[in-house]
């Protein structure tokens, strides 16, 4: 488990660099927001996601089982252990390191998906398809608006102009992730995007 840590933190930033950019937040509300869309920036897939009461969505058996509970628990013992070996103060969400790395594995295969799923499964041995559906889950379970209060996660992915992107890895996202999907040459109009994007939805 160990060398799939490391192996994890010395190639991480590298993967994301060349293949895409995944931002998560939180945001009060389920308004998208509009970018122009221009030679060098397209808006792949605009997701909106409803309102929910919190406790109505409980009601209805939507909640997590132990053994998905017990695998999220489980990474975030394994990451923290990893991350907090020196004397540094972090800033550190495992659910949101989790659901990164869970749609990173959508678009990945061969020793990088294997890489991946072995630090997102830990002993629960749940296929990709599982790991969705408890990321769907956890999204819906912080994703409400009623009188406890407003919240909502948001991700998106950024995918470079030119490199191939699937249909169904774009759908796949969006269906489990609410992922918005953009493809921009990262230029500065594009870094004011990627900023606007994460203002918008933390509300500055």
């Amino acid at each position: 488990m160990n060398k799939t840590i490391n192996k994890i933190k010395k190639y991480f930033i590298v993967y994301l660099l060349l293949f895409l950019l995944i931002l998560t937040g939180c945001t009060k509300g389920n308004e998208s927001i509009n970018f122009k869309q221009t030679d060098n920036f397209k808006t792949l897939n605009d997701v909106e996601v409803v309102d929910k009461d919190y406790l109505s969505y409980l009601e209805a058996n939507n909640e997590l089982t132990s053994l998905q509970t017990a695998a999220l628990n489980e990474f975030t013992n394994v990451t923290s252990k990893e991350l907090f070996k020196e004397e540094i103060n972090y800033i550190y969400s495992p659910i949101s390191l989790y659901m990164a790395l869970s749609m990173l594995a959508q678009g990945a295969d061969n020793d990088t998906l294997n890489e991946i799923l072995s630090l997102l499964q830990g002993s629960s041995n749940d296929t990709l398809d599982e790991i969705n559906n408890t990321m769907q889950l956890v999204f819906n379970h912080n994703s409400y608006s009623n009188k406890l209060g407003l919240a909502q996660m948001a991700n998106s992915i950024w995918i470079r102009k030119g490199f191939p992107v699937k249909d169904e890895f774009v759908n796949k996202l969006s269906d489990y992730y609410y992922a918005n999907a953009y493809q921009t040459n990262f230029d500065d109009a594009a870094k004011q995007n990627i900023v606007d994007w994460i203002n918008h939805y933390t509300r500055n």
